[in-house]
C-alpha cells in the first residue's frame, strides 16, 4: 500500500510528510469529472480535509492556493458522503477483507460503516463470516454500542471464544486506554467466570493484566467475574516464576544501595561514581528498557548498566547531638526525605522522572499509584537509610520511636501542647508487634492533630469520642495559603506541556537544533519564531501572548528566567510550598492565581504528600497500595523472610518522621504568626 494520507490529531508530527500527497489529492478531486474509485481513495480524501480543517498546511503553500482548497472543502465532503452513502455490500465485504493488509483505516472503516448503516446491507451471519476471514482484532467493534446492537449474537460469541478478550474489559479500567470499549451486556456471570479462568491459564496473557487480578480493581465490581484467593495464588507463582526467570538474565538496571556514615568517604564516592556516567536517573533507566527490548528481539547488548544510590547520615554529626532536640534538627534537614522547602521529595513525580520509553510500559489501572521504575528505586533507597539511621542511634541509646516520643511529650511541653500520651513497644520486642504499634501511634497522632488545630488543645473526652481517624489529606492547616497547586486550567496546562513536556511538537527545529524540551530549545540555541512550522508557530504566539515568550529582535527568548524555573517546579512536582517560598516566588504565584492557573490549599501535607502516605499506608484510594498498615490491623503477615519484615519497618517509622517534622513545621509557623500578632498589637 503507498502512503497514504492519515490524520490522527493536530499536534502529530507526520502532518508535514502528507503535504505533496495532499497536493495530488486535491487536485485531483477538485476536478468535478474525477470520482472516487474505492474505499481508501475516499477515506483518504476525507482525512486529508481533516488536515485542513484542523489548521495544519505547508508553509510553502501560497494564500490564493489555500483559500481554494478551504473554498473546495464543502464539495468535497460531498463527494465523501455521495460514496460511502452508496457503497454496495460487495465492495464494503470487499474493503473488510482488504483491512487485513492495511493497518491505516480500519478505524476509519468500521466508524464509517456505523455512521452510514452498513448492518442493512450486511447481516449478521455474512458480518461474522467476513470479520473472521479479515483477522481484525474485535476492539475495533466495541468502540460503541452499534455493533452490539445490530450483531448481538456474533459480538458475544466472539468475544467469549478468546480468553485474552478479558484484557479488552480490564484495559477499560487501566490508565493506558482513552476511550472506553463497549462490553457486551449479555455475557452471564458464570460465562465471565469461565472466560477469567481459561485467562489465567492461556499461555498469551499478558502479565501485566494478570498481576491487575490480584488487587480490587475499582469501578470493575462484581457483576463481570468473582476471582478466588486460589486463582490469586496461582497468578501469584506464575509472577514469582517470571520474576525468577527474569532475575537470572542480564537485564538491567543494576542497582546498588548504599548508605555513607563517614562525609568524606560519601563525597568521594559521589563523585567518583558519577564519573561513571553521563546519564541521569531517568535516562539509564530509559537506555535499560531499551537495551532488554533489543535483546528480545534477539539483538547482542553487552552493557550492563548500573545505577549507584547513595546516601549520606553523618555518624560524626550524630554523634555530636547529645540531645534529641539535636537529633530531630539533624532528621528534619535530611535532603534524601525532605526539600528545602519542607517538601516531601519521596512522592512519585512522573513529569520529573520518566521519559519516553519508560512512561510508555507496563499497565497501571486508573485508580492505581503511579508507581514508576524510579519510585520504586527512590522507595528502596529511604528503606536501607531509614534502617542505617535506627542502627546508628541505637549506638548513642536512642532510635526513631524515641526521638518521635520526646517531640510529642517533653518538646510539645515547651510549646504549650499538650499530647495524650504514646506508648511504643520495648526494644526487644518482635518486629511485627513493634510496627502494629507504630501504626496505632501514628493514627493517634492523626486524630490528636486535628482535635488541636480545631479547638487549640487536645480534649481527652473528644478524643474518645472520635470514630474515624482522619483521612492523610482532611488534615488542616493552621496557614490560609500553605501549598500552591496547578489548577484545572486548559491555559497553564498548555503551556506546561509545551515549555517542559519531551512529548512536545516543539522540541525541535531541525538535526542541528533540538532540546529535550522546549525550553532547552531556545536556552541552547538561536531560535526564531519563523524556525517552526505553520501549525507550530500558533502554539508559540500563544505562549508569546501569554508572556511566556519574547520575539524581540527576532529572536526566542524567555521574558522571565524566574518564573521559567518557578513553572518547572509547577510541572515536575504539581504542588510546591507558598509558605516557605522567596518573596519573589509567592508574588509569581500571586499573579498566577490572579489569572486561574493555579489554587491555594490548607493542609497539613500536600496533595502529593498526602497521595504517597494513602498509598504507603493503606487501600482507600489506590488499587495498587501497598497498604502496610492494614496488614498489621487485624494480626500481622506471615513472610518467610526478615527483609519483608525489616521493610514495612521501615515503612512504618518513615511514616512516624513524616507526620512529626510536617506537624513541628505548623507548630513552627503558628508560634511565629502568634508572635508576629503579639508584636503588632504592641505596636
Amino acid at each position: 500500500m503507498k502512503q497514504r494520507v492519515k490524520f490522527y490529531s493536530a499536534s502529530d508530527l507526520s502532518i508535514s510528510f502528507y503535504f505533496s500527497r495532499m497536493e495530488e489529492i486535491f487536485s485531483l478531486y477538485m476536478k468535478p469529472s474525477e470520482i472516487l474509485g474505492d474505499f481508501a481513495d475516499a477515506i483518504e480524501l476525507e482525512n486529508a480535509i481533516k488536515i485542513i480543517e484542523s489548521g495544519s498546511y505547508s508553509v510553502n503553500w501560497t494564500m490564493e492556493y489555500l483559500d481554494e482548497i478551504k473554498f473546495s472543502i464543502p464539495n468535497l465532503k460531498k463527494i465523501c458522503k455521495n460514496f460511502f452513502g452508496k457503497a454496495s455490500s460487495e465492495l464494503i465485504q470487499e474493503y473488510m477483507l482488504q483491512l487485513k493488509d492495511e493497518y491505516e483505516y480500519r478505524d476509519d472503516f468500521f466508524e464509517i460503516f456505523s455512521k452510514f448503516d452498513y448492518s442493512s446491507k450486511i447481516p449478521e451471519d455474512l458480518f461474522g463470516e467476513i470479520f473472521w476471514q479479515s483477522s481484525l482484532s474485535l476492539r475495533y467493534l466495541l468502540k460503541g454500542k452499534y455493533f452490539f446492537k445490530r450483531y448481538p449474537n456474533f459480538i458475544k460469541e466472539t468475544f467469549l471464544c478468546k480468553a485474552i478478550h478479558l484484557e479488552i474489559l480490564l484495559s477499560n479500567f487501566t490508565d493506558l486506554n482513552t476511550e472506553n470499549y463497549f462490553i457486551p451486556d449479555n455475557i452471564s456471570k458464570d460465562e465471565w467466570n469461565l472466560l477469567l479462568e481459561d485467562y489465567i491459564h492461556d499461555r498469551e496473557s499478558n502479565l501485566n493484566y494478570l498481576r491487575l487480578l490480584l488487587r480490587p480493581i475499582r469501578g470493575l465490581g462484581k457483576g463481570y467475574f468473582t476471582i478466588t484467593d486460589k486463582q490469586k495464588l496461582e497468578i501469584q507463582n506464575i509472577s514469582n516464576a517470571f520474576n525468577e526467570n527474569f532475575d537470572k538474565s542480564d537485564f538491567g538496571p543494576h542497582v546498588i544501595y548504599e548508605v555513607y556514615t563517614d562525609k568524606e568517604n560519601y563525597k568521594q564516592k559521589s563523585l567518583e561514581y558519577k564519573s561513571l556516567s553521563s546519564l541521569t536517573m531517568a535516562e539509564m533507566i530509559d537506555k535499560s528498557i531499551l537495551n532488554n527490548i533489543m535483546r528480545s528481539a534477539g539483538e547482542q547488548v553487552d552493557e550492563q548498566l548500573t545505577l549507584y544510590m547513595i546516601s549520606l547520615i553523618d555518624r560524626i554529626k550524630l554523634a555530636s547531638c547529645q540531645e534529641s532536640e539535636e537529633l530531630f534538627t539533624y532528621l528534619s534537614k535530611d535532603r534524601l526525605i525532605f526539600s528545602e522547602k519542607n517538601m516531601l521529595l519521596l512522592p512519585s513525580f512522573p513529569h520529573k522522572e520518566t521519559l519516553v520509553i519508560s512512561s510508555s510500559i507496563g499497565v497501571s489501572t486508573k485508580n492505581s499509584y503511579n508507581s514508576t521504575q524510579y519510585f520504586q528505586i527512590k522507595q528502596q533507597q529511604v528503606s536501607c537509610h531509614i534502617i542505617e539511621y535506627q542502627r546508628l542511634l541505637r549506638e548513642f541509646n536512642s532510635s526513631l520511636e524515641k526521638i518521635v516520643h520526646w517531640y510529642f511529650s517533653d518538646y510539645s511541653s515547651m510549646l504549650g501542647v499538650k499530647w495524650l500520651p504514646f506508648t511504643f513497644s520495648p526494644e526487644d520486642d518482635a518486629i511485627d508487634n513493634k510496627i502494629s504499634t507504630i501504626f496505632k501511634n501514628e493514627e493517634k497522632i492523626r486524630k490528636q492533630y486535628k482535635l488541636l488545630i480545631e479547638n487549640s488543645e487536645v480534649d481527652q473526652e473528644l478524643y474518645n469520642l472520635q470514630e474515624v481517624t482522619p483521612s492523610f489529606e482532611s488534615l488542616p492547616s493552621f496557614i490560609s495559603k500553605k501549598y500552591a497547586y496547578v489548577a484545572d486550567n486548559q491555559q497553564i496546562q498548555k503551556i506546561l506541556e509545551m515549555l517542559f513536556s519531551d512529548q512536545s511538537h516543539l522540541i525541535c527545529i531541525d538535526k542541528n537544533r533540538y532540546g529535550k524540551t522546549l525550553v532547552e530549545l531556545i536556552n541552547s540555541h538561536m531560535v526564531k519564531k519563523g524556525d517552526f512550522l505553520n501549525y507550530q508557530q500558533v502554539n508559540i504566539q500563544f505562549l508569546i501572548d501569554n508572556g511566556i515568550l519574547s520575539d524581540d529582535e527576532d529572536k526566542l527568548s524567555f521574558v522571565d528566567d524566574k518564573e521559567i524555573e518557578l513553572l518547572k517546579e509547577l510541572y515536575w512536582f504539581s504542588d510546591v510550598s507558598y509558605i516557605n517560598a522567596s518573596d519573589d516566588e509567592r508574588k509569581m504565584l500571586d499573579e498566577l492565581s490572579d489569572k486561574g492557573m493555579i489554587e491555594f490549599g490548607s493542609s497539613l501535607f500536600s496533595r502529593s504528600e498526602s497521595d504517597y502516605l494513602n498509598y504507603l499506608v493503606n487501600n482507600s484510594k489506590f488499587d495498587n497500595s501497598l497498604g502496610v498498615r492494614n496488614k498489621y490491623q487485624h494480626g500481622s503477615p506471615a513472610y518467610k523472610t526478615e527483609q519483608q519484615y525489616n521493610l514495612d519497618y521501615s515503612i512504618a517509622l518513615l511514616i512516624l518522621i513524616i507526620c512529626v517534622v510536617k506537624i513541628n513545621e505548623e507548630m513552627m509557623l503558628k508560634q511565629t504568626m502568634e508572635k508576629r500578632n503579639s508584636n503588632e498589637h504592641m505596636e
